[in-house]
């Protein structure tokens, strides 16, 4: 080659690249650099798929199906720590990566947001930053649950999938610094085979356990 380089570490510099979403292979054309910003959707990072968002950044865009305001039902008045009777703003939404039907989220919101600034957003992909941008709404901690289920029809009609094909299904909560609850989601995935990755991060002096 011209400058001295076998094609191995070429491969494999290409590869890293890709995954990182700033160049797209396409067969038959080439290789082109992509338009990704790493500041584009910051908080949508922070989930356990965040080497498919990295990787498929520039492909990802969402469908916002329904934002209303609907009664809080016992289940979601304890997650979200409301007095029984309190009504929650209920967006649904469908998240494509190359325009094929991946996720299939409903989310759940403290009343105090309110479905204006939702509505207001449109198609947007990430409500996290929603949130902090409209709302000057931040989560600080997340608790999820992680199993694979079959889908139901409402689910396989939405993931455009056989029904009882397998899904993940995700229970995630997010709560401020002090620990309030801002949402609830539930969604589901079609990629049985993406790995969910979580990282944690030990903070000393923040928690002591007895004395």
């Amino acid at each position: 080659t011209i400058y001295q380089v076998s094609r191995a570490p070429i491969k494999q510099a290409l590869g890293k690249l890709t995954n990182s979403g700033l160049i797209v292979r396409k067969a038959g054309k080439g290789t082109f650099v992509t338009d990704w910003k790493p500041e584009q959707y910051p908080l949508l990072q922070m989930g356990g798929f965040v080497s498919q968002y990295i990787k498929n950044q520039a492909s990802i865009h969402c469908k916002t199906l329904e934002v209303e305001n609907i009664k809080a039902d016992a289940k979601i008045q304890a997650i979200l720590k409301l007095e029984p009777g309190n009504y929650v703003v209920h967006v649904s939404r469908i998240r494509y990566i190359n325009d094929e039907r991946i996720f299939y989220l409903n989310h759940y919101l403290i009343p105090q947001i309110g479905v204006e600034k939702i509505k207001a957003a449109g198609d947007f992909v990430s409500l996290p930053d929603v949130l902090a941008n409209s709302c000057d709404l931040e989560y600080y901690h997340v608790s999820e649950e992680v199993a694979v289920e079959s889908a139901e029809s409402l689910v396989a009609k939405m993931l455009d999938i056989p029904k009882e094909s397998p899904v993940m299904f995700i229970k995630r909560t997010s709560y401020t610094k002090e620990y309030k609850p801002i949402y609830y989601t539930e969604y589901y995935v079609k990629k049985c085979d993406w790995t969910y990755k979580v990282n944690y991060i030990r903070q000393p002096d923040v928690i002591k356990l007895g004395d």
